[in-house]
Order: structure tokens, then sequence, then C-alpha cells
């Protein structure tokens, strides 16, 4: 299989060689992520509804496939003509682990070791409160092992440029992908001239504000893009709360004790019922996700998947949107083909067609 790989990429190597390769720009391309849209729905080992397939990329092809790993995660390596690499990571499919994964939203810390077969360092942001999705991240490290000896070996064949894709659970995967392998090129794991751009399609939230903010500044300059759907309920997806732990630590409610201290006994004795009535229910929230999220859904992931173990939950469950949004609005057209009441398919606003309906008339100057 290995020497199969090098063949086929010294192949295209030589094909891209005789013309101009191509170096990828900043900015959103909607021709770039109809591409990836269609990677999405052409994997190569997932059985999909035939009503949910879409035709496959144009420009593409295929290199390699992985097997399932992790939690039924998967990723293919595309390459084009061009010289542009595509690292298309799959979304959920129908198994128990595949959507335990996804339930599994309790957060751990941005940056630690974690035992997926043997213990992963990993730092996806050098912020110690940062915070990501726990399910989604051990997928990641799953796939990152399998992949990062491909893109070492696709550097060694002179390819350069690669965009980093997923829909769904593939595209939350792609947001912390996208930050393990920046921070592996900032470390010197990875080929400083390599460039990585991102484009995240239907992708719930991967992790807490510290997170998204580092991710976003990371990326910045149009190198990672997050495209939604206004009426697609993925995107809004895990469950969040916001306590004010969750405030940056210049905030005035650490110090609401000092804030009220010269105030009259009876207005300070008002404040502090109001203040606790509306602090303790988010606690009491956040406690509760952590709880049933984190833990009980963790322990029920690792009895799958033997070997497997992530650092302890982070008292956190502030998810929040990563990259440039790309927000495409339906029109009276798309209704016609999609409605927009409950139509007993739950995803009938979330899967390949309808994104692909309303990426063809995506206009971006307007």
């Amino acid at each position: 299989m290995k020497l199969l790989i090098l063949l086929l990429l010294a192949s295209f190597a030589t094909a891209a060689a005789q013309n101009v390769q191509r170096r990828l720009t900043p900015g959103f391309d909607r021709d770039e992520y109809l591409e990836c849209l269609k990677m999405a729905s052409n994997f190569s080992n997932t059985k999909l509804d035939s009503i949910y397939l879409i035709d496959g990329p144009q420009h593409f092809a295929k290199v390699y496939s992985s097997p399932n790993i992790g939690f039924d995660n998967g990723w293919e390596l595309w390459i084009a003509p061009d010289s542009v690499v595509a690292l298309s990571v799959r979304g959920s499919i129908p198994t128990e682990l595949s959507w335990f994964s996804n339930f599994n939203a309790g957060m751990v810390s941005a940056s630690g070791v974690a035992h997926v077969g043997t213990d992963t360092a990993y730092d996806l942001c050098p912020d110690s409160a940062a915070a990501v999705h726990a399910g989604w991240l051990g997928g990641m490290l799953y796939i990152a092992s399998d992949m990062l000896p491909r893109i070492d070996s696709c550097y060694s064949c002179g390819y350069r440029n690669y965009i980093i894709t997923g829909h769904s659970q593939g595209g939350a995967i792609s947001f912390l992908l996208t930050s393990h392998l920046y921070r592996l090129r900032t470390s010197g794991r990875l080929p400083s001239d390599i460039v990585f751009k991102t484009y995240c399609s239907a992708a719930p939230k991967p992790g807490n504000m510290v997170y998204s903010c580092h991710f976003d500044y990371m990326t910045r300059g149009g190198w990672a893009f997050n495209v939604i759907s206004s009426v697609d309920w993925v995107p809004e997806t895990p469950l969040s709360v916001q306590t004010i732990s969750d405030f940056a630590p210049t905030n005035p409610f650490v110090h609401f004790d000092e804030l009220v201290g010269q105030m009259p006994l009876t207005d300070r004795m008002k404040l502090r019922f109001l203040y606790t009535r509306l602090d303790n229910p988010t606690r009491k929230s956040e406690k509760q996700l952590r709880k049933y999220l984190g833990r009980t859904l963790g322990q029920m992931v690792a009895d799958k998947c033997p070997g497997y173990r992530l650092p302890d939950y982070a008292v956190c469950a502030n998810f929040q949107r990563a990259g440039v949004p790309v927000v495409m609005v339906p029109d009276a057209d798309y209704y016609a083909l999609y409605p927009k009441v409950y139509a007993k398919d739950f995803f009938i606003h979330h899967m390949f067609k309808s994104y692909l309906k309303l990426a063809e008339s995506y206009d971006p100057a307007r």
C-alpha cells in the first residue's frame, strides 16, 4: 500500500511539474469550497443513502482513503493537477461510536497529553484557558496519526499547498486539525513553507472563546472559513452555557464585592441576591453538562475504544464558533426543494445536496 501511494504521488508530481504549480491564496473561493463539498459526499468506504449524494469533484483525484480509525473516523487525500492537495475529513457515520463521540461534548484543555493507543502530546493553543470538544479532539488525534506520514510523503514529492476540509463532524474535526498542523509547523515538525487553507462546512462549534479567538488569530487574513446554512441546526450545537467564569479575567463580575462594598446595606443585599440568582443556575447547568456529556459519555466512548484516555474535563461549556463565517441564506427557489417546516428529515438542511444548492447560488460579492 505504501509503495502504491508513493508511485501515485510521484506520477502526480511529474504531471504537476510540467505545469505551473498553483499556490493557494487567502480569501473565500466558491469553486474551492464546491470541490471540498463534493469530496465530502464521496468517501470510498461510506455507504450513504443516494438521496444525499452529489457528484464527485471535477479537478481532484483521490489518492488515499483511510480505514476506519479512532471513533469510526476517516479521511481521504485528494490531489489536483495544479499540485494542490486536499485533506478531507469524513463526517459522522451511522455507528454507535461515531455518534458517541459527537455527544461526548465535555471540554478538555486544548493542550496536554492524550492516550490514543499511545501517549500523544498535543498543543492546539498556547493559552492554558483554551478548551475544546473532547470527542472531536480524540477523533482528530487518531486521524492525525494516520495523516502525518502521508503529508510527509506528499511534501517530499514537492507538494506545498494543502486544503483542510470536512463537512459536519468532519468540519468540527477540521478546526482542531488545522490548529494541530499549524502548531506542528510552528514547532518545526512540519516545514515552514507548507501552506494550509481550511474550509469547515456545516460544522458545529469546536471549543470555547479562548480557543476560537486563537484559531481566528492564527488563520487571520482569510485562511480558514466556516461555511454554514442559516437554517441548519448542526452549527448551533453543542449545547452551550456561559458562566461568569468564562469572561476574560479583567471583568467587573469577579470584583463584585469590591464594586458594591460602598453601597448602603439594603442595596448590597438586593444586588447580591440578584447576582446569586443569575450566577448559580448557569454554574449548575455547566456542571450538569460536564457530568453527563463529559464524564458519562466519555466513559462510554472509552469502554468501546480500549486504550483511549483524555485529560480531565475543564470547567467550561461555553462553545463558540470559529473561522471566518460564510453564511448562506436560502431563498424561495431553495425552499421549493427543501421545505422550511419540519419534513420528517432532521438533516434536510444539513446534507450535501442542500448545501450544494446554496453554494452554487452564493455570490461573495453581494
